[in-house]
């Protein structure tokens, strides 16, 4: 900053085009004599949240003084903020399931916050190691979709995906409950290495179970 004018000033330097609490100016005011010239240092700490959205944003540092309130000084400068990745998957929720010949199917559900400063698309997929059960997910328009779903979630947000849960097979006759462990795995899009993965449980109840077979027997006794 070059004090041009004919009195002693002090000068002050103005960011705009981001949020105050990103910039530190040093030193916060310069005093020039006539003719001399002094230099400001900008330091500018976007923060690691979802606020500090990523893109390109137009600066304007603007010299301002008490001493010449009518006049300004200008300069442009572009800052890029690039984008970062930050997720958390929670759930599922109820943690366990329980099907049955009258109750064929049930839904669990996931909650994934996307809490990266950008858009960011994930892939969803349930699966269980004896492939005995049937995974589906229900869309914001009421349908299912089979096997995989692909979501994307705006900067800062979260969304809740039902996951609906179906056993291939239901059996007739079982002296216990058969119980399932699934497993659900959050993979961003752009980062396949990084990977969340949540475990739920499916109770798989059979029509004649060990208590219906004693009153049975107990009857024909």
């Amino acid at each position: 900053v070059v004090n041009a004018g004919p009195l002693v000033a002090n000068m002050q330097l103005q960011v705009q085009g981001i949020p105050s609490a990103w910039v530190k100016i040093i030193p916060p005011v310069l005093n020039l004599n006539e003719g001399r010239s002094g230099v400001f240092s900008v330091r500018v700490n976007p923060p690691r949240n979802s606020e500090s959205k990523a893109g390109v944003y137009q600066l304007h540092f603007v010299a301002i003084s008490p001493n010449y309130p009518r006049e300004t000084g200008t300069a442009d400068v572009m800052l890029n903020v690039l984008p970062y990745n930050d997720f958390l998957v929670n759930g599922p929720t109820p943690r366990r399931i329980s099907l049955s010949r009258s109750h064929p199917s049930d839904s669990s559900d996931i909650v994934i916050l996307n809490n990266s400063n950008a858009p960011a698309s994930f892939i969803v997929r349930s699966y269980d190691d004896a492939n005995e059960l049937n995974f589906a997910y229900k869309q914001d328009n009421g349908n299912l979709s089979q096997g995989q779903e692909m979501i994307t979630i705006p900067a800062g947000n979260n969304n809740r995906i039902p996951i609906q849960v179906e056993a291939k097979k239901r059996p007739v006759v079982g002296l216990t409950s058969r119980m399932h462990h699934y497993y659900t795995t959050v993979t961003p899009s752009e980062r396949p290495g990084d990977v969340q993965t949540l475990i739920g449980e499916v109770s798989v109840r059979p029509l004649i179970n060990l208590i219906v077979l004693l009153l049975i027997l107990l009857l024909f006794a």
